[in-house]
C-alpha cells in the first residue's frame, strides 16, 4: 500500500510539471518548541517519587533534515522532505536516574508561494502535511530497581511557514522561515506499562508548536532566466 504523502505528491506534481519547473535538494536545520503536557506531568510525577530527581521538562529540540523538491519562475515550490526532530531529558544523580528520550520523524510535502517577487529577497507563505513518527523510549531508577518503556507511535502532521528566501549564489539559495506545527500523538501505550503503572493509560505526545529554521537549496541545473 502507498503511503498517502507519495500519493498526495502524485496529485499536486501532475499540474506542476506542465510548467518550466528546477529541480533541487534542500537540506536545513532548526530550532522547535514542544507542548508535551502529559510527558511533562509524567516528569514532575516521577521527580516527586524518585528521591533527589530533578529532571527538566521537555521543552524544545533541535531538527535536521533533508529533501528534494521543484521550483518554477515565480517561486512556486512543491517539496517532499524528511526531518529528524530531537526531544528528550534527563537526569542522573547518586542512586537514581531518569532519561525520556522521544525523538520523532516527520516526512511531509510542502507547498511555498511568493507573497511578492524580488529580485535577490522573495517573502514566502508555506504550508506543509503529513506524517510524524516516534520510536522513543523512557527508563527511570531508584536505588536497585529500573524501570525501562519503549515507546512508539505515528500521528498525521501539519505545519504553516511565513519566511524570505534568499538569493546567495548562481544554482543556490537560503531560506529562512518560522511557523507553527500541529504534531499530536495520541495515547501511545509505552511497553508493560500497565503492569507496572495500571493507573496511567495512555500517553499523548504532543509535538506542536513554534518552529524556526534555516533551509538551504541546491539547484540540480542552471536556472535559464539567469
Amino acid at each position: 500500500m502507498r503511503h498517502p504523502v507519495f500519493i498526495l505528491a502524485m496529485l499536486l506534481l501532475a499540474p506542476v510539471t506542465t510548467y518550466a519547473v528546477t529541480p533541487y535538494i534542500t537540506f536545513n536545520g532548526g530550532l522547535n518548541t514542544y507542548a508535551m503536557p502529559e510527558a511533562n506531568d509524567i516528569v514532575d510525577d516521577l521527580n516527586l517519587a524518585i528521591d533527589g530527581s530533578d529532571t527538566d521538562k521537555i521543552h524544545d529540540g533541535f531538527q535536521i533534515g533533508a529533501g528534494v523538491g521543484l521550483m518554477t519562475a515565480d517561486f512556486f515550490t512543491l517539496e517532499l522532505s524528511i526531518a529528524h526532530l530531537s526531544c528528550k531529558t534527563g537526569s542522573d544523580e547518586p542512586g537514581s536516574s531518569m532519561y525520556f528520550d522521544i525523538p520523532a520523524t516527520v516526512i511531509m510535502l510542502r507547498t511555498l508561494a511568493p507573497l511578492t517577487k524580488g529580485s535577490k529577497v522573495t517573502p514566502l507563505i508555506g504550508a506543509g502535511m503529513g506524517s510524524i513518527h516516534t520510536g522513543g523510549s523512557l527508563s527511570f531508577r531508584q536505588a536497585d530497581e529500573t524501570f525501562s518503556y519503549n515507546l512508539s507511535g505515528t500521528s498525521f502532521y501539519f505545519e504553516g511557514t511565513l519566511g524570505f528566501d534568499v538569493e546567495c549564489a548562481r544554482g543556490k539559495c537560503v531560506e529562512l522561515a518560522v511557523g507553527y506545527r500541529q504534531a499530536k500523538i495520541n495515547r501511545v501505550q509505552p511497553s508493560s506499562w500497565r503492569e507496572d503503572f495500571p493507573d496511567y493509560g495512555g500517553i499523548d505526545l504532543d509535538y506542536s508548536g513554534m518552529t524556526a529554521r534555516i533551509a538551504v537549496r541546491l539547484f540540480l541545473v542552471p536556472d535559464n532566466n539567469d
